[in-house]
């Protein structure tokens, strides 16, 4: 791909999305604006890698390409060993370990009532709002109840 349309609400935006969509910086492309925009319309451009530049693109894109080949042959080459297996299972109860220990501190603002809701959806829930509290610099606390397969939360802060 060596050129490519984007739209933006402005034209340096959609000139933004057009580099990263390329994977190329401002000054290896050639950038021709096809629409302005306005108050209901989007700006578009086209963005085309420089002449100059072109060959080493290709080259970029053909070592990719020939990377991702290898990666595909070599996983379907090598199956798992039994050890590694093995290894994998251990680090996978390691795992499970550390998050149980984590929610259960989480797990005392959830109500205990008996839910067709998973606690496990509950926690979650619960740890994505808290995060998007923590996000948007808040403070407040979660209290999750569970009606049906309907989750509410209340938060306060």
């Amino acid at each position: 791909m060596l050129s490519t349309e984007a739209t933006g609400r402005t034209i340096e935006q959609a000139i933004e999305n057009a580099l990263f969509e390329l994977k190329a910086p401002r000054e290896d492309v050639d950038i021709k604006i096809i629409d302005e925009g306005g108050l209901f319309r989007k700006a578009k451009v086209l963005v085309s890698i420089s002449e100059d530049e072109i060959e080493k693109y290709q080259k970029r894109e053909q070592r990719r390409e020939a990377s991702q080949e290898l990666t595909k042959n070599d996983d379907e080459e090598q199956p798992l060993k039994q050890d590694d297996a093995l290894d994998n299972d251990e680090q996978d109860k390691d795992e499970e370990d550390e998050t149980t220990e984590s929610t259960s501190e989480s797990e005392e603002n959830v109500p205990s009532n008996d839910t067709s809701v998973p606690s496990d959806d509950l926690n979650k829930a619960k740890t994505f709002i808290e995060g998007v509290l923590k996000r948007a610099s808040l403070t407040g606390s979660v209290e999750l109840t569970e009606n049906n397969d309907e989750i509410y939360a209340n938060i306060s802060g």
